[in-house]
């Protein structure tokens, strides 16, 4: 690939962040919901611990998932048609970042996903976990909701593949897929704390405006991945 993988951390960051005002607190609603309910009445001290337990376990399952990939994908590396499936595998990320960014800013959820997955039953179940388990689960369901479908991870964890097939070395493989999609992880814990924090205080339209800033630039980056990979050289 040209410039893409030279960018791929900072695109990463880049969508977590914006990628969580929107689509990861609409998608984690209702496990935010209990969140906020639970650690309302703690001290400051308290709702930190909170926080870094099940964001830090969302953040490790990214991790995880995105180091196994990269490291599958290590042992692919030389073979003579990976050439063009590495430019398919870009092109299928840039698109699926520029429609999950047109259907955020229409409010939508894309049709493929409502049919594959459930994930909002699932969310509501852990977040049930965590209202009858309290602080001591936060970081168990952290873990269990970074493995929920969810769009926005899947592109990242697709373009971390590429990882893989530049590195001939699995174990390096494996660390580079693992922090990229732990920074990714740690780059939407601002948005999710700030949302968690505004919802105490009912200013529950900070998503919405969020909602349009992650859809553009969701799309900018899908566009950015295409023009750097077809049309700059």
């Amino acid at each position: 690939m040209s410039e893409a993988p030279q960018s791929l951390f900072l695109i990463l960051i880049i969508s977590g962040i914006v990628g969580g005002f929107g689509h990861c607190v609409g998608m984690c609603g209702p496990i935010m919901l209990f969140f906020g309910s639970i650690i309302e009445g703690l001290s400051l001290g308290q709702r930190l611990l909170a926080y870094f337990a099940y964001h830090l376990g969302r953040a490790s399952s990214y991790a995880f998932m995105g180091g196994m990939i990269a490291f599958l994908g290590s042992f692919l590396i030389g073979a003579k048609y990976l050439e063009p499936l590495q430019k398919l595998v870009l092109l299928f990320v840039s698109a699926l970042l520029i429609i999950i960014g047109i259907f955020t800013l229409l409010k939508k959820k894309p049709v493929f996903l409502k049919v594959l997955f459930k994930a909002e039953a699932i969310s509501l179940r852990m977040a049930n976990l965590l209202k009858s388990g309290g602080i001591a689960y936060f970081f168990p369901v952290g873990i269990l909701n970074g493995f929920l479908p969810c769009g926005l991870s899947y592109a990242g964890l697709i373009t971390t593949s590429a990882l893989g097939l530049k590195e001939s070395i699995p174990f390096l493989a494996f660390l580079k897929g693992f922090i990229a999609m732990f920074l990714f992880g740690l780059a939407t814990i601002p948005s999710m704390v700030l949302i968690t924090e505004a919802g105490f205080r009912g200013k529950f339209y900070l998503q919405e405006k969020f909602n349009y800033i992650a859809g553009f630039l969701m799309i900018i980056a899908g566009i950015y991945f295409i023009w750097t990979e077809f049309f700059k050289n």
